[in-house]
């Protein structure tokens, strides 16, 4: 009896491996939209650390129903998210051991995070305890779009997914200046230390976008010059005031809002800029299909493409034995 296997001819098995290929940007196509959805749960996060970081330093004189409001927010974002989670987790999906995992911690931190609500209403813990445990966090889901993106293997998208990395780490940065920032105005005073982590959040966020525009097409950066920029003079007149004072030195309480105001702008340029990557990436995904769908039923086009398409090491053994006489 002949084998299975050895009947298998190349034609076969090259319309197999396109078939794969079309899977792969099919899954990359449904991944995109959870991290879609874990990028909103963070947005959501994001936003309720600064108005809880104002509500605290100024101990509940400020943003103490914009507080309720983002909470509310966040709960809507957790509820899709954990929706989210089900669905992926089906075997049928390919998540990875790696996400699952990740994705239960995320649920046992939201789990624990209603705890940390209440002390934040009662004005029970410190504002710099509140923004860490929330950074804490929202660094799991970072972590969790993370492994998601890097597990992706889909040939031509892996720019765009590398651009998507470098943006949500450099929105989350921005993020926790805002946070620092508010509770310093909101404080009162200024502290050193808080300055020098403000600084340096900065920093954190010029290299994490020096990295994304190194990853992304000349469409995103486009967007970006156009989103990310504006309203920028503001903020960097209030970062100087911030960094600009003497530690110990008081500041002014009424620009607490100003700052959140000039921070959120600019987290939502970076929010609008993620949200064009993930269309630009689902769009990509389904021309990749379309293309691939066309080509599976030319298989003589496949086996061309495939012959005169050589593996790497078959191409450098052609031209080795390409080039004259090595002695001559």
């Amino acid at each position: 009896m002949i084998d299975p296997v050895v009947q298998l001819s190349a034609s076969a098995l090259v319309h197999r491996a396109r078939q794969l290929e079309v899977d792969a940007m099919h899954g990359l196509a449904s991944r995109a939209d959870l991290l879609e959805v874990i990028g909103r749960a963070i947005r959501c996060l994001q936003r309720e650390r600064g108005a809880s970081s104002i509500y605290l330093a100024s101990r509940g004189l400020r943003f103490s129903q914009e507080r309720l409001a983002m909470e509310e927010d966040s709960r809507a974002a957790q509820k899709a998210l954990a929706s989210a989670f089900s669905r992926h987790a089906e075997p049928e999906r390919g998540a990875t051991a790696g996400a699952l995992s990740l994705m239960a911690w995320v649920l046992l931190g939201l789990d624990a995070l209603e705890g940390m609500r209440g002390q934040i209403e009662r004005q029970g813990m410190d504002a710099h305890a509140m923004v860490a445990g929330y950074s804490h966090l929202i660094a799991g889901l970072i972590e969790l779009m993370v492994q998601i993106a890097e597990t992706a293997a889909v040939p031509g998208l892996q720019g765009l997914l590398r651009a998507l990395v470098h943006l949500v780490q450099a929105k989350e940065a921005a993020g926790q200046e805002r946070a620092l920032g508010a509770l310093l105005f909101a404080s009162g005073w200024n502290n050193e230390t808080q300055q020098r982590r403000v600084a340096r959040l900065i920093d954190t966020q010029q290299a994490c976008l020096a990295a994304f525009a190194e990853a992304a097409d000349a469409e995103l950066l486009g967007l970006w010059r156009e989103q990310v920029r504006a309203g920028l003079a503001e903020l960097q007149a209030l970062r100087s005031i911030l960094l600009g004072a003497r530690p110990g030195s008081v500041l002014d309480t009424g620009l607490s809002k100003p700052w959140f105001d000039a921070c959120s702008g600019r987290i939502d340029g970076l929010w609008a800029l993620q949200t064009a990557l993930l269309q630009q990436l689902r769009g990509d995904c389904a021309a990749s299909i379309r293309q691939a769908r066309v080509e599976l039923r030319d298989t003589r086009g496949l086996l061309r493409h495939l012959r005169e398409n050589p593996p790497a090491r078959a191409q450098a053994v052609d031209r080795f034995f390409a080039c004259g006489d090595p002695k001559a």
